[in-house]
C-alpha cells in the first residue's frame, strides 16, 4: 500500500512538471497539436534524429553514473523505481511520421536533504551534455525544486523533482519521438551491461 502511495505522488509530481513547462511555451501543448508534435519532440525531422535505441542506451547510462555520484558525495541510498532496460518502447507520431518513444522511471530516494538540490542538479547537467541534453528549464514552486533539461535537436528530455518538506528526489526521462533505426550520434562509453541500470549499479 505505502508503494502504491509513493507511485501516485511520483505520478502527480510528473505530470505537474510537464503542465508547468506547457505554460511558459505557447505550442504545441503537451497534448500535442494537430500533427502529434509535443514540447519535448525535437526541432529535426523524424529520420534525422538519434534513433530510439542508442538514446534511451545513453541516459541509462548517464542515469547509473548520477546515481553512483550521488551515492559516492552523500552516502549510498537505498534507490528505488529504477525502471528495466530490457522494456518495450511505445509507439508514436510526430508530424504525421511514426516512431518509437520511451519514457522511464530511474529512481527515487528520501536520504538526501533538499538543500543539496543544485549539486545535484549540477551533477545531472554534467552526465547529460555528452549527449545532446543541455538545455535547463527551471520549474521549481513552493513545494518543490525541479528541472527538465532537454535535447532541443533530438527531443526528450531528463527530469528531477526533490520535495522540500520530504526531502524526497526523483529522476525519470522521456525520449520524445524518435525513428526505430537511424543516426547514433556520438560514441557512448561502454558499461558493463545495460542491465545495471535496474539496480543502480555500474
Amino acid at each position: 500500500m505505502k508503494k502504491l502511495s509513493i507511485c501516485i505522488s511520483i505520478l502527480i509530481l510528473c505530470i505537474s512538471s510537464c503542465f508547468r513547462q506547457e505554460s511558459k511555451v505557447e505550442k504545441p501543448s503537451i497534448l500535442g497539436d494537430s500533427n502529434g508534435h509535443h514540447f519535448w519532440d525535437g526541432e529535426l525531422p523524424l529520420n534525422r534524429r538519434v534513433n530510439i535505441t542508442t538514446v534511451s542506451s545513453q541516459l541509462q547510462i548517464a542515469l547509473v553514473r548520477v546515481r553512483d555520484r550521488i551515492d559516492t558525495n552523500f552516502g549510498k541510498q537505498e534507490w528505488t523505481l529504477v525502471d528495466p532496460s530490457d522494456r518495450n518502447f511505445s509507439h508514436c507520431k510526430d508530424r504525421n511520421e511514426e516512431g518509437s518513444e520511451d519514457t522511464s522511471m530511474q529512481g527515487w530516494t528520501s536520504g538526501i536533504k533538499s538543500a543539496n538540490y543544485k549539486y545535484i542538479l549540477t551533477i545531472l547537467e554534467n552526465e547529460l551534455r555528452l549527449y545532446g541534453f543541455k538545455t535547463v528549464i527551471d520549474l521549481s514552486d513552493s513545494d518543490a525544486y525541479r528541472a527538465n533539461i532537454h535535447d532541443r535537436k533530438n527531443g526528450g528530455y531528463v527530469g528531477i523533482v526533490m520535495n522540500k518538506n520530504n526531502n524526497v528526489l526523483t529522476l525519470r526521462y522521456t525520449t520524445g519521438c524518435r525513428p526505430s533505426s537511424g543516426p547514433e550520434g556520438g560514441n557512448e562509453p561502454s558499461v558493463e551491461g545495460r542491465s545495471s541500470a535496474s539496480n543502480g549499479a555500474s
